[in-house]
C-alpha cells in the first residue's frame, strides 16, 4: 500500500515560495528529496501505463481502423475486470466474435444512455438531439 506523502513536509518546503507554477513546485520538491522511492515507483508504473494506453489508442491501419483491440474480461479467481488488448492481425474467427460483441454491448449501453439523456433534456428544455425525434412545440 502506497503512504501518503506528508502534507507537513509539502507545506514546510513550499514555504516562501511566491506565485509558482506546478513545474516550479515540482522542482522544489525534487530538490529537496520529497518523493518517496515507493511513491516514484507507482509513479512511473501510472506513467507507462498512460503512454501505453495512449499508443494503443492512437495505433491505425490505412483504413484509419485501430491495429489493437480491447475487451474487458473478468478473472475467474480474483473477480477482477481488467481491459486486455492484442492487435487484429493475430485475431482468429474467435477473438472477432469477442471484439464485435463486446463492441455491440458497448453500442447498446451507450445508446441506452443517449436517449435516456435525450429524454431529460426533452422534459426540461422541450429540445430533443436525435434523430427521428421530433422537437416538442414550446
Amino acid at each position: 500500500m502506497q503512504q501518503t506523502l506528508s502534507r507537513t513536509l509539502f507545506q514546510v518546503i513550499t514555504t516562501g515560495m511566491q506565485w509558482s507554477d506546478v513545474d516550479d513546485i515540482v522542482a522544489r520538491l525534487d530538490e529537496n528529496d520529497f518523493w518517496t522511492d515507493e511513491f516514484t515507483a507507482k509513479a512511473l508504473e501510472n506513467a507507462k501505463k498512460a503512454e501505453v494506453r495512449h499508443l494503443v489508442k492512437s495505433l491505425k491501419d490505412d483504413e484509419g481502423m485501430p491495429i489493437f483491440h480491447s475487451v474487458e474480461r473478468t478473472d475467474p479467481v480474483t473477480g477482477e475486470t481488467k481491459k486486455v488488448y492484442m492487435q487484429e492481425v493475430l485475431f482468429n474467427p474467435d477473438d472477432y466474435r469477442t471484439v464485435i460483441e463486446y463492441h455491440m454491448y458497448k453500442a447498446n449501453y451507450h445508446e441506452k444512455i443517449a436517449r435516456k439523456l435525450n429524454d431529460r433534456c426533452q422534459q426540461q428544455y422541450r429540445m430533443s438531439f436525435l434523430p427521428g425525434f421530433e422537437e416538442a412545440v414550446a
